[in-house]
């Protein structure tokens, strides 16, 4: 009797550079959709009659997915260098390079909080549930990183630059002084 994992290895065998060629013009990563329609395939109960199809067709939509969420990527990190999204961050006048740089340069913590919050406009509820930490533990880092961009941002004042507003965690507006 063949067991599944021998099954799995047959089709591969038989589909699986194919499935890789095909893709190559679909998709930037045909690898990582052949390993992830093998792996549908796998949960598939029952198994589809027509493996080799229903493999091509998983694989065409996979990598439909992977193009769309590509340019999303893209775009995402598009508005993050455009100076309308600096500017909208709170930063004004502030080199889009330099920003880029600073906020690249700090801890991945604090640095996908800022990310997530400014660029990708995500609630702190939102983030909360993304990074699996308590909000509280957000607005830590997120005040964190706000002062390390303002000490590394006050030399440039000087010619003309600008450092990132202090925002409420809450809302995102400035702080009102109290």
């Amino acid at each position: 009797m063949v067991n599944e994992s021998d099954k799995l290895g047959g089709w591969i065998g038989r589909y699986g550079g194919p499935l890789t060629y095909w893709l190559r013009g679909r998709c930037s990563n045909p690898d990582d959709v052949v390993q992830e329609t093998f792996r549908r395939l796998m949960q598939q109960k029952p198994l589809p009659e027509r493996v080799g199809a229903w493999l091509f067709h998983v694989a065409a939509n996979l990598a439909k997915e992977e193009v769309r969420r590509s340019r999303r990527r893209e775009h995402r990190e598009a508005r993050v260098a455009s100076s309308e999204s600096v500017k909208a961050a709170g930063f004004a006048r502030v080199e889009q390079d330099e920003v880029r740089e600073l906020v690249e340069a700090l801890p991945q913590q604090l640095r996908e909080v800022v990310i997530a919050r400014l660029w990708g406009e995500l609630t702190w509820a939102e983030i909360a549930e993304l990074l699996q930490t308590p909000q509280t533990s957000l607005y830590r880092r997120y005040e964190e990183a706000l002062a390390a961009l303002k000490e590394k941002l006050e030399p440039n004042q000087q010619r003309g630059g600008a450092c990132p507003q202090n925002h409420s965690p809450v809302n995102g507006s400035p702080k009102t002084g109290k």
